[in-house]
């Protein structure tokens, strides 16, 4: 039953960064600062067709553990993995909005993917107290 709350609360992320890349593609006055990122993770240069089954992949396996050990950060990062391939298959690349003070652009699914990974760590140093 935890499994389904998680996963309502990763599908409003997704939602939520789906609406707002939606919003800011078909706005022309915030269009302006919309990045489409064709690279993989950390800027790595990979085609993007190999990037999708990559993150294809990564989403099967990802969805098979957060079954398995009901972690809520798990749902988090997949939701985030899931939002960023989908703008892969209809943008060939994932649309990123905000921008940092550090120079780059990121959107709420990249967010997402960091907050799960955060989670699962403090989840894990709880566990192990």
């Amino acid at each position: 039953m935890k499994n389904i709350y998680y996963i309502l609360i990763a599908a409003f992320g997704f939602a939520i960064d789906q609406s707002i890349k939606y919003f800011f593609m078909k706005t022309p006055r915030f269009a302006e600062g919309v990045f489409i990122n064709n690279d993989f993770a950390w800027g790595l240069p990979v085609p993007n067709n190999l990037t999708a089954l990559i993150m294809i992949l990564i989403l099967f396996l990802l969805i098979f553990f957060a079954v398995k050990k009901k972690e809520p950060g798990l749902w988090i990062i997949i939701a985030g993995a899931f939002s960023n391939l989908i703008d892969r298959i209809f943008y060939s690349g994932v649309i990123d909005y905000i921008h940092t003070p550090f120079g780059g652009v990121i959107n709420i699914a990249d967010a997402m993917i960091s907050f799960g990974v955060l989670a699962i760590i403090l989840n894990a140093k709880k566990t192990k107290i």
